[in-house]
């Protein structure tokens, strides 16, 4: 039911954020958190090792490996077009008429 799928969807924001939190923790900023959220901590901590550097555009540019392909590599500029377009969205949201006169 409704309520059963709003709670189970809480629950993955709530879990999602905490991952976050835990990645910017580890990591130290929030492009290489969020990158991890798709690459893995550990994926983003061996890349910012190979570069010796913790800035996300040096990872793009030098870090090699096998499993940092185009999905990790462009995370983090998909997920700021995301939330542009969702600000966007808010900002032209128009108060909702809920009764009629």
């Amino acid at each position: 039911d409704a309520a059963h799928a709003a709670a189970i969807s809480a629950a993955a924001t709530y879990a999602a954020a905490q991952i976050l939190k835990e990645n910017k923790r580890r990591l130290g900023n929030w492009p290489l958190a969020i990158t991890a959220y798709n690459h893995g901590v550990n994926g983003v901590h061996r890349g910012v090792k190979q570069t010796g550097s913790n800035k996300l555009s040096d990872l793009i540019q030098s870090y090699r490996s096998p499993s940092f392909g185009f999905a990790s590599r462009n995370f983090y500029a998909e997920f700021l077009a995301a939330h542009k377009v969702y600000a966007k969205l808010q900002a032209q949201k128009k108060p909702q008429i809920t009764s009629v006169p």
